[in-house]
């Protein structure tokens, strides 16, 4: 019997592949698939390992096993997402209301179409409609609702379907270029999505230690293991069936917990598939990239393929800080670029999608303004950025910003603090003193900063300050002990400094001097 040939272990908190021949030197008998020692990478439906004897080892199948795997026969009811320019469309769970929900319902997000189709637009209208309901489904007019610069949600209802199909009611087919005929919907034996962006997991994702994601099922259930969190939501009872919806995420990384995640067809793992273009300079939307030059450089991390449509020449080389560095070269104006699993079979290549994104070549004459960021003082008015002389009242500044950054608080050019800043917090620096540098960070910007430096007096007001100094009598008294201070608040005026350090090592300096002198550095400070 031949065996399969993509077959995992779960081996260093990742699944990997792993041969017949690997097998047989670490287990020596018989594994049963009911042991969940080995996975079909294809189905996620665990396999048996035959013992030795007559047959070559082999991996295989349990006949009660689902026969939809594709290693096994390529059934109607097989999801392959096909190397080709279409790509699933994204469905995200909406909470009613978002705080404290008591319902929820689904929507599907219509991405734009290439600009050579805008003009098929005019007039066109859909529906979306379950494949297996009573429902009628739900119509959109394409032209109200595609935008090339953004991903348009539409509602599907609250009732839960396993499959949704998109019908054209009327325009030119055209606009389906790019778009599946028909879209996975919610399994009723458990469906995950993000928990920040409430989006649907694509079949195979990757889940994240100590990521929430929320969990959507028929049946209700309690935690699978310790080293998963469940907190249960809402229940909503639709179309007669009760539909749970769950907070769930992995405390920490075991077999319990991987074997879990891969019943729900998602591999629990510390290190994510993630897609980082870093060349050249990119302005990112909704599922594209646009930039304007002839090649794209990307960083992929995870066990992942790389694939491109229309095809392009691609140059793969593994980075010392691990992942790989992906050349793109950028034939055509319009190109869609995806990572995900690939395996070869008789039939064919079989690929899961797991993350994409287009490539879109264009002149980048875009303008973008820096993100908003209020800076007060103590009295609540609002602080400019720049150069200031004058120092805030209470040395207190109060800093909001609208997106996660930070801050770095410099005093003579030293960095004395770096703090992190949360969207729309207020975080407070207090004892501002002069010679201070406040920079707020976003990224790698500098969105605001500002500087405070004590004013300095051209060189002919100095002069004339030196002249009085020296010109003034009355009779010689000691130094006192504060002139040391006092010349530490004369920066800019180095040769008063100079005249300073010169009586203090006399001993004494003439009395209308000192008074002098204390004046000018009381009416500098006020000012």
């Amino acid at each position: 019997m031949p065996s399969l040939t993509h077959v995992c272990i779960l081996s260093d908190h990742k699944w990997r592949g792993v041969t017949p021949f690997e097998a047989a030197e670490i287990f020596p008998d018989a594994i049963p698939a009911k042991s969940g020692i080995f996975m079909c990478a294809l189905c996620h439906q665990y396999v048996y390992f035959s013992r030795s004897g007559a047959q070559v080892r082999h991996f295989g199948h349990t006949p009660e096993a689902d026969k939809s795997c594709p290693e096994r026969t390529q059934g109607a009811n097989v999801y392959i997402d096909s190397y080709s320019g279409k790509h699933d469309l994204p469905i995200r769970l909406k909470l009613l209301p978002s705080e404290f929900p008591t319902d929820f319902e689904l929507e599907i997000g219509l991405l734009g179409v290439p600009d050579a189709f805008l003009g098929d637009l005019r007039g066109a209208t859909i529906q979306i409609v379950p494949v297996k309901g009573a429902e009628r489904g739900f119509q959109y007019d394409l032209r109200e609702h595609l935008d090339a610069n953004r991903i348009a949600y539409v509602s599907i209802g609250g009732t839960p379907y396993s499959e949704y199909q998109i019908k054209l009611n009327y325009g030119k087919s055209s606009v389906f270029s790019c778009w599946p005929e028909r879209i996975r919907g919610i399994d009723p034996k458990g469906t995950l999505f993000d928990g920040k962006t409430r989006k649907k997991l694509p079949y195979d994702a990757d889940v994240q230690v100590g990521k929430s994601y929320y969990l959507l099922q028929s049946s209700t259930m309690t935690s699978p293991c310790r080293a998963i969190s469940l907190e249960r939501i809402l229940t909503k009872s639709t179309s007669g069936r009760h539909w749970h919806l769950y907070r769930i995420f992995a405390k920490t990384f075991d077999d319990d917990a991987a074997k879990f995640f891969l019943e729900l067809h998602c591999r629990l793992t510390d290190q994510p598939v993630s897609v980082q273009p870093i060349w050249p300079i990119y302005r990112k939307g909704p599922y594209a990239i646009h930039h304007n030059s002839k090649k794209v450089v990307f960083h992929i991390r995870g066990d992942v393929t790389t694939k491109s449509y229309p095809r392009a020449v691609q140059q793969h080389y593994p980075a010392e800080s691990g992942g790989a560095v992906e050349y793109i070269s950028c034939r055509d104006r319009q190109q869609l670029i995806s990572v995900g699993h690939a395996y070869q079979l008789s039939t064919g290549d079989f690929w899961r999608r797991l993350k994409y994104t287009y490539l879109w070549q264009e002149p980048l004459h875009y303008t973008e303004p820096l993100p908003a960021v209020t800076v007060t003082d103590f009295l609540d008015q609002t602080i400019p950025p720049g150069l200031a002389n004058t120092l805030p009242p209470k040395g207190i500044l109060r800093v909001c910003t609208q997106y996660d950054g930070l801050a770095i608080l410099k005093q003579n050019g030293q960095i004395v603090e770096k703090r992190r800043l949360k969207a729309n917090e207020i975080s407070e620096f207090s004892t501002l003193r002069f010679g201070c540098e406040l920079n707020v960070m976003e990224g790698l910007d500098r969105v605001w900063s500002i500087q405070y430096q004590r004013e300095t007096l051209p060189e002919a007001d100095e002069e004339r300050l030196l002249q009085r100094l020296r010109g003034a009598g009355g009779p010689l008294v000691p130094m006192p002990h504060t002139w040391g201070a006092m010349a530490s608040q004369l920066e800019g005026y180095p040769q008063v400094k100079l005249w300073m350090y010169q009586k203090i090592r006399a001993g004494s300096v003439p009395a209308l001097a000192c008074q002098e002198l204390k004046s000018f550095l009381m009416r500098k400070a006020i000012r």
